[in-house]
């Protein structure tokens, strides 16, 4: 699901709020020089339980969609089963099946 600009707030909206306030406070008192650091201080960053969880990933597992699109071939010419031009900025929710890959479906509502 995409949220739509100006118009939602989701619990994550929160989230990084809590994170960029104890980010700024670490600044203050000492340099970030690692991304470890970030670890800790998102994992520290809120003060009540549950904590936040901070699942770490090696580099390859960080997925390339701009290269995805590419391989693809996605592109603003896509059109839909009707024969309609896909509005892709317009698109808020899109469902995809791992059992027929070049298919999705999608709402623009």
């Amino acid at each position: 699901k995409f949220l739509v600009t100006g118009h939602t707030q989701n619990e994550g909206d929160n989230v990084h709020s809590v994170i960029e306030r104890a980010v700024k406070r670490f600044k203050k008192s000492s340099p970030i020089y690692i991304p470890e650091n970030y670890f800790s201080i998102i994992t520290h960053a809120k003060k009540t339980d549950p904590k936040y969880f901070v699942q770490q990933i090696a580099h390859n597992e960080i997925f390339d969609l701009k290269k995805l699109t590419a391989d693809l071939a996605i592109h603003e010419n896509l059109v839909n089963e009707k024969g309609e031009k896909v509005p892709i900025a317009e698109i808020c929710v899109i469902q995809t099946e791992k059992e027929k890959p070049g298919l999705f479906r999608y709402k623009t509502s």
